[in-house]
């Protein structure tokens, strides 16, 4: 098995930055959200399960991307003040979002029962 390493991710950065320049912080959000997971299709297509196995190690190792609201909100309901290490866990909180707090389903989703613990006010998002 190759081993994927932080490296990795900044090199996919810096193809995607090459001429037309896009900018780092763009060209993270387009490997994220397009390039890893195209390649990951492609390589089930493909029975490549080494790519696979590639695409999910470089997902696993990409450095955090920028801010969003999204990301901004969670960071408030979670009343935390560090910075999210990493893209994945910045897509988790993107997921647990859209699939529930902008709905106000705290009651169904282990992050508003622990909200709801430490009496946090979670109000659907419109």
């Amino acid at each position: 098995t190759e081993v994927v390493r932080r490296g990795d991710a900044d090199e996919l950065l810096a193809s995607l930055t090459a001429p037309p320049f896009i900018g780092k912080a763009r060209a993270g959000d387009v490997a994220i959200n397009v390039v890893l997971p195209y390649l990951h299709a492609h390589s089930a297509a493909a029975r490549r399960s080494d790519l696979a196995k590639t695409c999910t190690a470089l997902y696993h190792a990409f450095p955090r991307l920028e801010e969003n609201e999204i990301t901004r909100e969670m960071r408030r309901l979670l009343r935390s003040k560090t910075t999210i290490s990493g893209a994945r866990r910045q897509q988790g909180l993107i997921h647990l979002f859209k699939g529930s707090c902008r709905y106000g389903c705290c009651a169904g989703c282990p992050l508003g029962l622990a909200l709801a613990d430490r009496e946090v006010a979670v109000a659907p998002v419109s």
